[in-house]
């Protein structure tokens, strides 16, 4: 007598969730196909010319911001030269960007490899800093953290994050920080993911199709209508926002990610 009504509640409660569903992705259908036919796409209804030497020849590099990438690291022998390679990479004024790889590795050896790529970067001229702390307090969090603690972090007028297998294009600064540095409404701009191993197998394929309707429709949804903003459960990387004490922060998302 009791199971029989718990499984009709559990059946409705099914039913209930299964509508409320079909009416997000119809809500979610009709302001995509709005915002495409009214052409409310960001590089329209946001100011993003490129910032250049060009605009004022005497500033010189000086135009730039000061951006500050982040890469928080744990034990990531595989990728560890990827993301500080494609990081150091980045076609902005080297005297205009800071780079720290915060490692909360447990592996000595690896922490030793994670350094030793820091100095080798160090030594082509990249303004890169090789961070270690004593404990895991706040795990990616406090990490993080941590590293705005450091004075020259203030100079700093932007911020990016980029998990230890993001792969950002050389021009990825170039492409974003225009929006927050014109704009100053905006406080955080997302580009969506790219994957290396998409095509790899069906598992991959479906992943990658997941998540690209989270980034092409979800997320330009809550955009057009200035919904809250989610971070899926973290901070994620590949955003840039302006620094807290005066403007916002950015986080780059044109990265790739691993299947594991």
């Amino acid at each position: 007598p009791v199971i029989v009504p718990l499984l009709k509640l559990a059946v409705a409660v099914c039913l209930l969730m299964s509508v409320l569903l079909f009416l997000e992705r119809l809500y979610m259908a009709v302001v995509i196909v709005g915002v495409k036919l009214l052409g409310r796409r960001p590089e329209r209804r946001y100011k993003c010319d490129p910032i250049c030497e060009d605009d004022d020849p005497e500033l010189g590099s000086a135009a730039f911001p000061v951006v500050l990438v982040q890469i928080p690291m744990f034990n990531e022998r595989e990728v560890y030269q990827l993301s500080i390679g494609a990081v150091c990479g980045l076609s902005w004024p080297s005297d205009r960007l800071v780079v720290q790889v915060l490692d909360d590795s447990t592996d000595p050896l690896i922490k030793e490899m994670v350094r030793m790529e820091c100095e080798r970067w160090a030594h082509k001229g990249i303004n890169i800093t090789y961070q270690i702390r004593e404990d895991r307090k706040g795990y990616k969090a406090g990490a993080l953290k941590a590293g705005m603690k450091h004075g020259y972090v203030r100079e700093c007028e932007y911020m990016v994050i980029f998990d230890a297998d993001f792969q950002p294009d050389p021009d990825f600064l170039h492409r974003t920080i225009p929006y927050l540095h014109h704009n100053p409404e905006i406080a955080l701009v997302q580009a969506r993911w790219r994957f290396v191993n998409a095509d790899e197998c069906l598992m991959t394929r479906m992943q990658e199709m997941s998540l690209d309707y989270h980034f092409k429709v979800e997320q330009e949804v809550s955009s057009s209508v200035c919904a809250f903003f989610g971070f899926n459960g973290e901070i994620q990387s590949g955003l840039p926002f302006r620094c807290c004490y005066s403007t916002l922060v950015i986080y780059p998302w044109h990265l790739s990610n691993k299947s594991q």
